[in-house]
């Protein structure tokens, strides 16, 4: 049987069998006993809620968007909701869509969403922590969605082995409050802007470019404040952030917030102090919530199993940062912590002699990966 290009690249050693999984829903009934192992089940029927539509209605008219709704709403299947409609929507450019998260973990979750409801399309998963991971322009020809973390996407900008963004006709940033100085994000969306100039000097000149920027959907349970104690340095930051993103529009759940919450904890306004600039939010919980208290007992678990490792590396380093956990597992700054934890110990040099040490060092890692 022919192989499929990603197969014959595979092959032939172009790519790295251990940083790509490829979801082909569309191969014929002659695969193999173990072929048929992987392959996925049929589409699970994409149903929304009322205020997951409300949540997807800008981003489907093709606005860049910021979808805000919190954690447990489902903001996934908004993002699934609106790539299917996305790529079934004829239109005058080929449809790509870049699926972006911060950390492997989230992008095979990510991954294995879209499968579930998708599975129709070709789906690419690139994942690997290496930075020189170089196949996307390779695959991308054969491909409708690629999920990836936004390092991979970078470094085949920056190496030119794709000219622009303008590949994709969409780009998903999974929690896109990170789209600051500093973040793969914004390097990202810098090079965004670099080419929405670009385009917007050639029509001044009277010249055209072959460029379509892809449109932006962002998704966040919150855009974040990051330290400002005036309300007018929160909106700053909130703005600088839909800035980087270019966006205009961020969609909130407006028409039915009843049923929101229903489904789950909401945050509400509890005090307002307009005149010295203070805003508080206090966020409502569910009480007795069985998963909750379920998950919680096993990040404690994750976190006993971690401390004891790192005493077993005996890194002074290592050992204050641990100590520094904080309490909160609800923060940003705990999930900062736990990404500065597998940076940490990614950095220790492996030893072959000490198997015990290495052991506990690639332990330690993915316990922090399941922490973020």
């Amino acid at each position: 049987r022919k192989l499929l290009p990603w197969q014959q690249m595979m092959n032939n050693g172009a790519i790295n069998p251990e940083s790509i999984l490829i979801a082909n829903h569309e191969e014929d009934s002659a695969s193999s006993e173990e072929d048929n192992d992987e392959i996925l089940p049929d589409a699970v029927e994409l149903e929304l809620r009322n205020y997951q539509k409300e949540l997807a209605e800008s981003a489907l008219r093709g606005e860049n968007t910021v979808i805000c709704a919190p954690t447990g709403s489902g903001k996934t299947r908004v993002a699934t909701y609106i790539i299917s409609n996305h790529l079934m929507n004829p239109g005058d450019r080929e449809k790509k869509v870049a699926f972006l998260a911060r950390t492997v973990p989230l992008a095979e979750q990510q991954y294995k969403s879209l499968c579930k409801y998708l599975p129709s399309y070709e789906i690419t998963l690139i994942t690997g922590d290496r930075k020189n991971n170089m196949s996307l322009h390779m695959l991308l020809p054969h491909s409708d969605i690629v999920v990836m973390t936004p390092m991979i996407l970078e470094n085949h900008l920056t190496r030119k082995l794709l000219s622009d963004l303008g590949m994709f006709s969409l780009i998903v940033f999974d929690e896109c409050h990170h789209t600051r100085k500093g973040e793969p994000y914004n390097t990202l969306m810098s090079s965004y802007h670099k080419t929405k100039h670009q385009i917007h000097q050639a029509k001044t000149q009277g010249k055209v470019l072959n460029i379509c920027l892809p449109q932006i959907v962002g998704l966040t349970a919150s855009i974040g404040i990051e330290r400002a104690n005036l309300f007018s340095e929160a909106k700053d930051n909130i703005l600088k952030v839909l800035g980087n993103l270019d966006v205009s529009v961020i969609s909130t759940v407006e028409q039915h917030k009843d049923e929101l919450r229903r489904i789950v904890p909401v945050a509400t306004e509890t005090s307002t102090n307009y005149s010295h600039e203070k805003l508080v939010i206090l966020l409502q919980q569910r009480r007795d919530d069985v998963a909750v208290q379920r998950i919680t007992e096993i990040m404690q678990m994750l976190e006993r199993q971690l401390r004891l490792y790192v005493r077993g590396l005996n890194d002074a380093g290592l050992i204050g940062l641990a100590n520094m956990m904080p309490a909160n597992r609800k923060l940003q700054e705990y999930e900062q912590w736990a990404v500065k934890m597998m940076t940490a110990v990614k950095g220790l040099p492996l030893i072959s002699e000490d198997e015990q040490r290495d052991m506990h060092v690639r332990l330690t890692v993915k316990i922090t990966q399941y922490l973020i």
